[in-house]
């Protein structure tokens, strides 16, 4: 069963961020992959930018529903454009932002009789991330994250961490302990009951698959009455049973994570996609 006193904080801590970064560790468990991405999706759901990440992501599975969203890179905020400079080539650098077509535009004005800059040598990428919360699942140790962590030091130091795991870590603002709880799957959808997020169906699907991994079809000691209950729900939110058979059928249509109800009081979007399910 979920720690209330924990749960509560957590919650908390999640209802009053406004961007939320997920990370698993390398080469995560079904339980872990289905929890996370349902996690990352419903808080989606309530307007807040959350983003998932994860070290190094197996082959797809395609009864989960979410994958599409995991990043392998913590830094995709800022647009970074480097070149190779030399101090006595380059004279001037400014920008200016057009009023006529809204575009910015970065001048860099070599000195007089310098070749001007090689447009091909340019490089554009990504860095840089923010967050109010970091989620971490099944992680032992920041420093095991290696690139997710090392360089981000200032970003973990500077957000609320709430790690959750099985086993004892050292690090985290709350550490959360999952003893005596059958699943990754089990606890998010504690904290979806907490949060007010529904079972859509396609979140229902992802911690139903997630949870009967853990218990190893429900068949494990660790499933208690909590978690049959938990099943039942899911069913009843239209989840399906496709732990053992990964065979998939014609697709059917189902509403969209972002059909999902809104906390702000926005419409929900009817917007449609088409995902696999399996037969049991």
């Amino acid at each position: 069963m979920v720690n209330a006193d924990q749960l509560a904080q957590v919650t908390e801590s999640l209802s009053q961020a406004k961007e939320v970064l997920i990370v698993l560790s390398a080469d995560p468990s079904l339980d872990q992959l289905a929890a996370a991405t349902s996690l990352n999706l419903g808080l989606v759901s309530l307007g807040k930018s959350a983003k998932l990440i994860c070290q190094k992501l197996s082959p797809s599975d395609e009864r989960i529903y979410g994958l599409d969203q995991v990043s392998t890179e913590i830094g995709h905020q800022n647009l970074l454009v480097a070149f190779d400079y030399l101090e006595e080539q380059v004279d001037k650098i400014s920008y200016h932002i057009s009023e006529d077509n809204k575009k910015f535009y970065l001048t860099i004005k070599p000195k007089k009789g310098i070749a001007p800059l090689d447009s091909k040598k340019v490089e554009f990428s990504y860095s840089g991330a923010e967050a109010d919360v970091i989620v971490t699942l099944g992680v032992t140790s920041l420093e095991s994250l290696d690139e997710l962590y090392f360089g981000y030091e200032e970003l973990y130091k500077n957000s609320k961490v709430i790690n959750i795991g099985f086993l004892p870590a050292e690090f985290g603002l709350f550490k959360l302990d999952l003893s005596g709880t059958s699943s990754f799957s089990e606890w998010t959808a504690s904290v979806f009951k907490s949060l007010g997020i529904s079972y859509q169906i396609n979140l229902a699907n992802n911690l139903l698959l997630g949870l009967e991994s853990a218990t190893y079809g429900l068949s494990s000691p660790v499933a208690t009455a909590d978690t049959f209950q938990l099943v039942a729900e899911f069913l009843r939110s239209g989840a399906i049973r496709r732990w053992k058979n990964e065979a998939l059928l014609p697709t059917e249509k189902v509403n969209d994570v972002n059909s999902l109800p809104k906390k702000n009081g926005k419409k929900p979007n009817n917007k449609e996609t088409t995902v696999t399910i399996a037969k049991v």
